[in-house]
């Protein structure tokens, strides 16, 4: 379609809105499937190969071209609103955005906000592109109870740990995550809430949470980064002349993965491998896989056999075997051990005593990780020992789950 056959169909009103002023209505064009397909290929074509990273649409009619502009090249649209839209008490400066932000008037702020904090206990969403809500995202799966929850949180002042408590109280959160054939038929993502929430921890969760239960992590706040475990050489491999890495002594390395030290290009490798984010970019929602490295990186990584080490070491200052099982779960899992879980703890543990008290150089080697140092005259057989049943539980799907 040529331009000037476009331009054919803008309609032309002339002294409208006031005398003097021509106004060019292109709802005609809009209505005309063809031409606005074209219009849109017009200005589409001239900067397709700038490979821009968003596009910007200016209030209004920017906000009508510029979405499917964006769409078209596979790039992000920011919308901007013209001078004069925002609250007419609010001033022209940031905190007059944030005025606007959280106005009454403007509701997608408190819809965003509580689906995120749903998908934080939930795993996904009620929309399930929590990142977009414009018209390239999905639509919500309860689209009542979004709308209530946005209500109630701005009406109760915005009120993050009332909102929480509200979720983690309902009978939806609380329902048990066991399936059964008839679920999964009608209900195989759980979209309906038909059982209650399971997925795997976020990779900083997983670090901190073995840290907590062995009595290892830092409660110091704030700081500079800490550099934690790390495999040798880990920064040489991705430059030349880069600085050999070197974990942190002490406390520094028992600090929640908050203060972790990041390189863009050699992130932490246990946190890398459990999807955290590069940080390059802003992420709302990650991806969860499931891979043979994480299972080994929970059973062979430093922070990780550390942490056993100190659970086992705890554990050998109760009584017997028994009782050290059931402390073992309560401390991880939150819940006594069956009687199938404890005898099968117990079978291990004899296998690995029985192993490490006929090699006592191969129990000294395998502790020999990290900086934990050892009580003197410490029998480093039986710590080896529960260190492997402490490794073991610290790796159950149970132990890395949220449900």
């Amino acid at each position: 379609m040529t331009p000037e056959q476009l331009s054919s169909k803008i309609r032309t009103i002339p002294d409208f809105p006031k005398k003097g002023i021509v106004f060019r209505d292109i709802t005609t064009l809009l209505q005309d499937g063809e031409a606005f397909a074209a219009a849109l290929e017009a200005m589409t074509a001239p900067i397709r190969g700038l490979k821009p990273d968003v596009i910007i649409g200016i209030e209004s009619r920017g906000f009508i071209f510029g979405a499917p502009i964006a769409a078209t090249l596979g790039v992000g649209f920011v919308p901007v609103r013209k001078l004069g839209k925002l609250p007419a008490d609010a001033p022209r400066n940031r905190l007059g955005l944030a005025k606007w932000i959280i106005s009454d008037a403007n509701p997608l702020t408190t819809r965003v906000t509580v689906n995120r904090m749903w998908q934080e206990l939930f795993g996904t969403g009620l929309v399930k592109t929590s990142e977009d809500f414009g018209i390239m995202g999905s639509l919500p799966s309860h689209p009542e109870l979004l709308d209530w929850l946005a209500i109630d949180f701005r009406t109760h002042g915005w009120d993050v740990k009332r909102f929480y408590k509200q979720l983690l109280t309902s009978a939806t959160y609380r329902q048990a995550a066991l399936t059964t054939k008839e679920k999964v038929e009608k209900d195989r993502d759980n979209a309906l809430l038909s059982r209650g929430p399971r997925f795997r921890m976020d990779a900083e969760m997983l670090r901190d949470q073995a840290l907590a239960v062995s009595g290892t992590l830092s409660p110091r706040m704030g700081g500079p980064g800490t550099k934690p475990y790390q495999p040798e050489n880990i920064w040489e491999v991705v430059g030349v002349g880069i600085q050999a890495y070197r974990p942190d002594k002490g406390e520094n390395l028992y600090r929640r993965s908050l203060y972790n030290y990041w390189r863009r290009m050699a992130p932490p490798a246990s946190l890398d491998l459990f999807n955290a984010p590069s940080r390059e970019v802003s992420c709302v929602r990650r991806d969860r896989t499931n891979t043979p490295l994480q299972a080994l990186t929970l059973q062979n990584d430093a922070t990780y056999l550390e942490s056993s080490q100190a659970i086992a070491a705890e554990l050998l200052r109760e009584g017997g075997d028994a009782t050290r099982i059931q402390s073992l779960f309560r401390r991880v899992l939150s819940r006594e051990a069956n009687d199938q879980e404890a005898a099968l703890l117990g079978r291990t543990l004899m296998k690995a005593r029985a192993h490490y008290r006929a090699q006592p150089a191969a129990a000294a080697q395998f502790l020999r990780v990290g900086q934990r140092v050892h009580a003197d005259g410490a029998d480093l057989s039986e710590l080896a020992a529960w260190t492997v049943v402490a490794s073991l539980t610290l790796n159950l799907d149970e132990a890395i789950t949220h449900e």
